[in-house]
This record gives C-alpha cells, structure tokens and sequence, in this order.
C-alpha cells in the first residue's frame, strides 16, 4: 500500500516523469495524481496551473492521500519572501504559520456528520521529519536555509506593502497561499506532514517589483529537491515518526 506523498505547487508540473497519472474518487470530489512504487504525487493547481489557490480542493487532495495508506507527506510550496536576508532560490522548512486565508473550508470537522473535533496545532509540521529531511539533504548535497514561519494569504493577488509590514513585525519568513488548510488537513487525518517553502521573489516593498519573469527565472534545483525527498522516504529512520496531532 502506498505511504508517501507529494503535494507540488508552482514550478512542479514536469514531475510525474515515469509516474502513472490517476484520478481518485472521494468524499469530497476527485483528486488528481500519479503513482510509481510506494510513492503518490499530487499537483495543487491541477494539469497546467488552471486552479487558483481559493479554488483548490484541498479536502479532495488530503482524502484521496489518506485511503490511499499515505503515511507521510512533503508539501512543496513557492513563495515570496518577507525578509531581505532569505532571497530567490532560498529553501527553508516550515515550523509555523499564520492563517490569513478567508473563504476556505479548512477542516473535515463541519459538523455536517454530527462529528465536531478541534484540532490542537502546537506543532503543524513534524519536527521529527523535517529534521530527517535536514539531515538526509546534507548527505545529498541539498542546501536548506533553516526552518521558518509561513504566512497564508487568501489570493490569487499578492499582498500590499503594509501586509508584507506587518509580517515582518510578526517576525514571519516567506509568504505563500496554498499551505493552509492543506496542513491543517493532513495532521486531522493524521498524516505525518512536513512542507518545503522555495523563494522564487522578495515580497512587495522588499526587494523591486513582482514579475513572472522573475518567479520562473529563479534558479532552484528541482530535481534536486524531489531527489532529496524521495531519499527522505527511503530512509529506515522515517518509519519510527508517528504523527502528534491531537483531536480534542
């Protein structure tokens, strides 16, 4: 049964190379992915980036990982950066985040079921894997800029100067749209979950203006990461991380 996952966003559409695409059925609508041995990958923003960071069924996603034995997920997650010291081509591990989203369902818990749990999130992401992936990424050669807090605007725009001020005197690192509520999902299925945030341009009013040209010129090692990844699942030492989350 499969065990390990991979959710891509931005940046990730050239990865399912020997991989078999699939489309799983769910509770909560269909997910679409590909499987190659013990290992699922899902792409956030479907074939060709055509689902916004609002739109996505991010409760499709995580279900389909969890009936499918998944253990273990990596998010990939390409973001600005809030501080001036972690430019493009930056890769940190998340340890925290700050929830600015608006209109996202962001839990399985909607009562719909007569079911209501609250989830405990002292610690979203596992230190346990991002330790190990730390660890393995220096055997492989694989630089990480440290670990940091993500913050998770609504979208699809980007956030205005005295936003971008405001996280950085909430002492935040990168900004994304897409990681919550994966993250949150994943650890109510209890699901081990880690996410690698890549800096693809300084956020605004932190370096010059915002361009695509600037996000896709980034030069980021992909194959590189997804390598380190797939290492991180090969190693006996994952199989002893068991998730912490708690429902209350």
């Amino acid at each position: 049964m499969t065990k390990f996952g991979i959710i891509a966003g931005t940046g990730y559409d050239d990865i399912l190379d020997g991989f078999e695409k699939k489309i799983f059925e769910t509770a909560y609508g269909q997910a679409e992915g590909a499987i190659k041995g013990d290992v699922v990958i899902m792409q956030r923003h479907g074939k060709g980036h055509s689902v916004p960071p609002h739109k996505i069924n991010y409760r499709a996603n995580i279900q389909a990982m969890k009936d499918l034995g998944v253990q273990y997920i990596f998010g990939i997650c390409a973001v600005g950066s809030v501080k001036k010291d972690l430019p493009p081509g930056s890769l940190i591990l998340n340890n925290d985040f700050l929830d600015f989203t608006k209109n996202r369902i962001t839990t399985f818990f909607d009562g719909d079921d007569g079911i209501v749990d609250h989830l405990e999130v002292s610690e979203p992401y596992s230190e346990e894997l991002n330790d190990l992936f730390i660890k393995v990424a220096k055997e492989n050669n694989c630089k990480i800029n440290g670990k940091g807090v993500y913050v998770c605007t609504e979208g699809p725009r980007f956030e205005t100067r005295t936003e971008i001020k405001m996280y950085q005197y909430l002492d935040c690192h990168v900004c994304g749209m897409t990681n919550v509520p994966e993250v949150l999902l994943a650890n109510e299925r209890q699901i081990v979950y880690s996410c690698l945030s890549f800096v693809t341009n300084f956020c605004t009013g932190v370096g010059g203006e915002i361009t695509e040209e600037e996000i896709r010129s980034v030069n980021f090692d992909k194959k590189k990461l997804l390598d380190t990844i797939l290492k991180t699942f090969e190693s006996p030492e994952i199989l002893k991380i068991k998730s912490k989350a708690k429902l209350i």
